[in-house]
């Protein structure tokens, strides 16, 4: 029992790492995305779901294909169920 217990733990602190390491890298290609387009101004994730917006707050339905394969790629550690929300040079907001 104890061997399934260390190994449980030990599997969860990689996953754990794993997904922190997704969500630096979704807000890397998030923030150059928004640094190479300027009509848009912040980026949202989060339950389930990810989207950039104009200033004014209207979602706007930007497909990128890097961000997107990057995201399906991992998204089995839930990465889209983690809240963020920032513009190109803001802090990342994970509770509103």
């Amino acid at each position: 029992m104890k061997d399934i217990d260390k190994l449980v733990e030990e599997s969860e602190v990689i996953l754990e790492k794993a997904t922190r390491l997704c969500l630096i890298e979704i807000e890397n290609i998030a923030r150059n995305i928004i640094s190479e387009n300027k009509k848009l101004k912040k980026f949202t994730m989060g339950m389930g779901t990810y989207f950039f917006s104009y200033e004014k707050g209207i979602a706007y339905d930007y497909n990128n294909k890097k961000l997107d394969d990057f995201i399906s790629k991992y998204n089995h550690l839930k990465v889209t169920g983690c809240a963020m929300m920032f513009t190109e040079k803001g802090e990342v907001v994970t509770d509103w």
